[in-house]
């Protein structure tokens, strides 16, 4: 573990106030703990394996691990996995439907499957959509704002872009589809 990373926010959990940050280092301090040409890079510059869900286990992971749990965090992968399936989904339908010349038959079943995903589907899509917004330390309340007329749904859209918080916060630790989900890249709590 660092000094400065996961015993630092121990510490402040522990105590209410973290050690200090370490000092910047300036000039030559800088380039001599760099190291020589040969050296690897230091380990937070190095990206962890697991940075990212790839979409089979984002969509396990909302459809199995987490079906309708509204606690807990949730990577910009996984969410942004989810969406990509929601929106592929409806759009091949909504394409069937009204661009193809099909019998009314194959308009009704495709309207009654579609209407059946949509209610099997609506509760891992608010819970998912819920731990994303405790993923940046928002209230899962933040959800509302997709009832304002019009634009509602693209504020909530564009509160889903920015990156996870990258320490631990009242939801619990970073996800694993996260970068910062080893406690070593957690940064060190503000000295206040």
């Amino acid at each position: 573990m660092r000094k400065y990373g996961f015993a630092a926010w121990q510490q402040w959990l522990a105590a209410g106030r973290p050690e200090p940050a370490p000092p910047e280092m300036r000039g030559d301090e800088a380039r001599s703990s760099a190291g020589s040409i040969g050296d690897s890079p230091p380990a937070a510059a190095q990206p962890h394996p697991s940075t990212r869900l790839g979409a089979t286990e984002a969509l396990r992971a909302v459809l199995v691990a987490h079906y309708a749990d509204f606690s807990g965090r949730a990577s910009r992968s996984e969410y942004w996995w989810w969406f990509a399936l929601m929106a592929g989904l409806s759009l091949g339908a909504y394409l069937l439907l009204f661009l193809m010349d099909v019998p009314g038959e194959v308009v009704l079943v495709v309207a009654l499957a579609s209407a059946l995903v949509g209610l099997a589907t609506i509760i891992p899509s608010v819970a998912v959509t819920v731990r994303r917004l405790h993923d940046q330390g928002r209230s899962g309340w933040w959800i509302v704002m997709a009832l304002v007329p019009g634009v509602g749904w693209l504020l909530l859209l564009a509160a889903m872009v920015p990156d996870t918080e990258p320490r631990p916060n009242r939801w619990g630790s970073p996800p694993a589809g996260s970068v910062y989900a080893d406690p070593a890249t957690w940064e060190s709590p503000e000295v206040s």
